[in-house]
């Protein structure tokens, strides 16, 4: 598990969309 945290101001926030990434057991992007 790997997370990322970032300090956004009140313009930022609202057009802030994170990004989910899944992987499988050899790093490949799996969707």
């Amino acid at each position: 598990i790997i997370a990322s945290y970032a300090i956004l101001d009140e313009n930022e926030v609202a057009n802030h969309s994170p990004t989910i990434v899944h992987v499988d057991e050899n790093n490949r992007i799996t969707r």
